[in-house]
């Protein structure tokens, strides 16, 4: 029984929340008693150092995968745990579930990962991100919004859109970049397509310039550079490399089409008719980008590297 266990189920709450259905925020669920996020400030942690604030994490899933305590996943994606009762177990994990959670901690501290371990959802959470933004310049632009889905799951993807109903919009994505960050805390790595170049960038140039802390350093698998590396084609565009796969799979979706219409009538005509069709377009990349990830598996890096 390791010594964190140990103090988790000391601090977590005894019984199965009755307001899960209340909880529509993610500030809410991050202040709500059984949360990762309760449990490290419990426990004297600042959930902005990811060296200590994984752990917790790990060990919640993992004492919840061995039958200890109960977990509730809420709308947003997020998990609160509870005990069923105030007694402690005498044995917390037995050896082999202790083993896998050490080897699985090494995984998350190492500058790399193995590329099966890191497309695997059972050993490591992977966020597919892509972001919408009005420019593509962060200091003369705005992020209009963006999609996460945790790869390899069923799980809803999580939207985000930035409030055009606020006079300054420079000012509105201040929420939006607050929540993209805060969701992405909670991954273990990234998957993008071209995100190396420009997603990440762009998100942590919108943090320094509206004071957000940063995610921290995760590993990250832009497959941009794989299709660099081994597609011949007019372009390296997401769009191209779609239209290639659906010469096998015309089941795949086909990449919406965006143009000044979109973008002028959500960023200066503050069209939510527009703003819907670019998160649709949004949700459509993440997607594409997961089927592009599948259809390359035998062409990716053996290892993923920690950004």
């Amino acid at each position: 029984m390791t010594e964190l266990s140990k103090k988790i189920l000391e601090i977590l709450p005894i019984g199965e929340p009755d307001d899960i259905d209340t909880l529509n925020d993610l500030s809410s669920i991050r202040n709500h008693a059984g949360s990762s996020a309760w449990c490290a400030n419990q426990l004297g942690i600042n959930t902005r150092d990811e060296d200590k604030f994984k752990p917790i994490r790990v060990t919640l899933a993992n004492l919840a995968n061995a039958g200890k305590i109960h977990r509730i996943k809420t709308d947003k994606n997020r998990f609160i745990y509870y005990k069923c009762n105030n007694e402690l177990p005498v044995e917390i994990v037995t050896q082999d579930v202790a083993s896998r959670m050490l080897v699985r901690s090494k995984k998350f501290f190492t500058k790399s990962a193995n590329i099966d371990v890191f497309l695997d959802p059972d050993e490591m959470r992977v966020a597919t991100l892509d972001i919408e933004t009005s420019s593509l310049k962060a200091d003369f632009g705005v992020i209009l919004g963006a999609c996460i889905h945790t790869y390899g799951t069923r799980e809803k993807p999580i939207v985000f859109r930035t409030d055009l109903s606020v006079p300054d919009l420079f000012e509105a994505e201040i929420q939006t970049v607050t929540n993209i960050v805060d969701v992405m805390r909670e991954y273990d790595g990234c998957l993008t397509f071209f995100g190396k170049l420009f997603d990440i960038p762009y998100l942590y140039t919108k943090c320094k310039m509206h004071d957000i802390d940063w995610m921290g350093k995760k590993k990250h698998l832009d497959l941009w550079f794989t299709t660099k590396r081994y597609i011949k084609a007019s372009s390296r565009r997401l769009d191209q490399i779609n239209q290639i796969l659906q010469f096998k799979h015309p089941e795949y979706a086909s990449k919406t089409r965006l143009g000044m219409k979109e973008w002028n009538g959500a960023a200066y005509g503050r069209s939510e008719t527009d703003l819907d069709y670019i998160i649709d377009h949004c949700i459509k990349d993440v997607e594409i980008t997961e089927n592009v990830c599948n259809e390359y598996r035998d062409v990716l890096p053996d290892k993923v590297m920690r950004m």
